[in-house]
């Protein structure tokens, strides 16, 4: 039986629950009583008030140290039975904190705050994640906060979350992301939707991994988003989408979480896509945060411009 398991009716109490501390002392207490009563003399029956009284002393004060010995007892069993509870359940926290391994890499992990990295096919070299524009630019114009600077790279490895417990460089990267006012928005928005999806059965690992165009993405964001949207619509009428539409109208949390997302993560990229490399496009809409994007824009019509 765990730590946090309850005893079934019927069965002794789990150790260290500090009830055989109990026993033993109301054992002692009656055993106590009976040798005092059975053995020790008793004073002879008269009108004399003092040696009743040292009778009753005699009596009473074993059995009070013995229940206060008892109490103490049981009191310290209790807490050192909460004290393993407590180290058992912060140790199961931290083999838990990320996500459960699976063959598919499925982002269950979320969760626990954690998903896969972002694919070293779309993960270029932060130099080449630099803006188009200014190949020396620290910041990102979504940054509030004058310190830590949030680089470019860091912000696409939030927006894909760390995979295991062990990946410093995903911890770094989300807890600078969750540091930055407007990048936090787009990373817990985005945290919600797929913790939210992954409780359908709905794993962006297992949606279809075609990279679209750079260009697709710039149209989307820029003043072409007509055209743009047509080609997002990857996943246009598959049954993952058609589930998410379903949820969609049965389901006002679900609904007002996905609305959410779509915003911050649209907003996201009118400010980046037009500013940055198509290397850098490639691996911001390679994240798992833009599979979600795709897929929810998807069921909610996002992309049906026509």
């Amino acid at each position: 039986m765990g730590p946090g398991d309850k005893a079934m009716p019927g069965t002794s109490p789990r150790p260290g629950s500090g009830w055989g501390i109990v026993a033993f002392g109301g054992i002692a207490a009656l055993a106590w009583g009976a040798f005092y009563i059975l053995v020790m003399p008793h004073p002879a029956r008269s009108g004399a008030v003092l040696p009743w009284l040292r009778m009753a002393l005699e009596l009473l004060l074993p059995l009070l140290l013995i229940c206060l010995a008892t109490a103490l007892g049981h009191t310290v069993r209790r807490l050192q039975g909460e004290a393993a509870e407590l180290r058992a359940e912060l140790s199961r926290l931290r083999s838990g904190a990320g996500p459960k391994p699976a063959s598919r890499a499925k982002d269950t992990a979320l969760r626990g705050a954690a998903a896969a990295p972002v694919p070293a096919a779309a993960a270029p070299e932060p130099a080449s994640l630099a803006p188009a524009t200014d190949a020396g630019q620290a910041r990102l114009p979504l940054g509030t906060a004058p310190a830590p600077a949030l680089s470019l790279p860091d912000l696409i490895r939030a927006l894909h979350f760390p995979e295991t417990p062990d990946d410093r460089q995903g911890f770094r990267a989300l807890s600078l992301a969750l540091r930055d006012h407007r990048a936090r928005l787009v990373v817990q928005a985005a945290q919600d939707m797929l913790t939210l999806m992954s409780q359908d059965g709905i794993y962006v690992d297992d949606l279809d991994q075609t990279l679209l165009p750079p260009a697709a993405w710039r149209q989307f964001a820029g003043e072409e988003r007509r055209t743009g949207a047509a080609d997002l619509a990857l996943f246009q009428g598959s049954a993952e989408a058609a589930r998410c539409a379903e949820r969609l109208q049965g389901n006002t949390v679900y609904r007002d979480t996905a609305h959410h997302f779509l915003r911050r993560f649209d907003r996201l990229l009118a400010d980046l896509v037009p500013e940055i490399s198509d290397d850098a496009v490639t691996a911001l809409t390679a994240t798992r945060s833009a599979r979600a994007f795709l897929l929810l824009g998807a069921a909610a019509g996002t992309f049906d411009l026509s």
